[in-house]
């Protein structure tokens, strides 16, 4: 296995909280970039929808 330099540990880290920022910088504008984008706002969107209609934990 091959050890993991400073730049990917740090992509490592921005693709925790900002995934599509990560594919970005590895990949540039493109298609995968584009992919990453909607699904992330397919997982992000209906939870915030969810939470701001009363949704789970709003008693």
């Amino acid at each position: 296995m091959a050890a993991s330099s400073n730049a990917d540990v740090c992509l490592y880290l921005v693709a925790i909280f900002l995934p599509f920022l990560s594919v970005f910088l590895k990949t540039g504008c493109g298609c995968d970039l584009l992919i990453n984008v909607l699904l992330c706002l397919l997982g992000w969107l209906p939870g915030v929808i969810l939470v701001e209609c009363g949704g789970v934990g709003m008693g």
